[in-house]
């Protein structure tokens, strides 16, 4: 299991089908030998032939798993979508969500700054919501094997950062966390660019405070959104 996931407990395997479990096991490894990777090489130096001798799996097969070396990438923001939507039930729709996804993700930066980087770059080049498309659609071993003992797994599906912020914000709108006209599509990308502009930019300390960062940039931004929609 990759070490970034594992928060949830761990959960046996025995009702699913081996095949699926197989399927599973083998995109885990492949992405966990990614992880291992990160910590010594850039993504571009990492070589799919290195990545299959580490987690035992011929070089040919790699394809059967994923199109590309760059979809390993997806599938750890696929993955990551599942994890979003957990936060959305653990600490209630809205700003909680927002607020506890992004302390999260500002201290898995600091634990793995190198992959959060590549993440930085890989969301910049591509198109995500079209190569989620591409990737294989994630199977409910592979949940299991992510976040264990996780409620609701199996109907759980990943949306992508932006689809999860609509659907936060808007929630916060609802629950009167924010003003009830407030744009919600521009609250979003206000949202979104914390998320990613502010990761960027601590990104050269190695994202040593990212998590302070996102804290102190999320209040500017609730802030100046609610004295918007106060009436003059």
């Amino acid at each position: 299991m990759p070490p970034v996931f594992g928060a949830y407990g761990k959960r046996d395997l025995q009702n699913i089908s081996l095949r699926e479990r197989k399927f599973a096991y083998a995109r885990f490894s492949l992405l966990k030998e990614l992880v291992d990777a990160l910590e010594k090489k850039t993504f571009a130096e990492i070589r799919i032939r290195d990545l299959c001798a580490a987690a035992e799996i011929s070089e040919p097969s790699f394809f059967n798993y994923f199109p590309e070396k760059d979809d390993l990438l997806n599938y750890f923001v696929a993955l990551w979508g599942i994890e979003l939507e957990l936060f959305s039930q653990k600490n209630s729709p809205g700003l909680s969500a927002l607020e506890a996804a992004f302390a999260h993700t500002g201290k898995t930066a600091i634990l793995y700054p190198q992959l959060m980087k590549e993440l930085l770059a890989y969301q910049a080049r591509a198109n995500v919501p079209e190569r989620l498309k591409v990737l294989k659609e994630l199977t409910l071993a592979e949940k299991i094997l992510a976040f264990g003992c996780a409620p609701d797994l199996a109907e759980i599906a990943p949306h992508g950062i932006r689809s999860w912020l609509m659907q936060n914000v808007q929630s916060a709108i609802l629950r009167r966390e924010l003003p009830s006209h407030t744009n919600l599509h521009t609250a979003a990308i206000a949202f979104g660019a914390v998320f990613f502009g502010v990761a960027g930019l601590a990104a050269a300390e190695n994202f040593a405070r990212l998590p302070q960062q996102y804290a102190d940039t999320l209040q500017i931004i609730i802030s100046g959104l609610r004295k918007g929609g106060k009436k003059k």
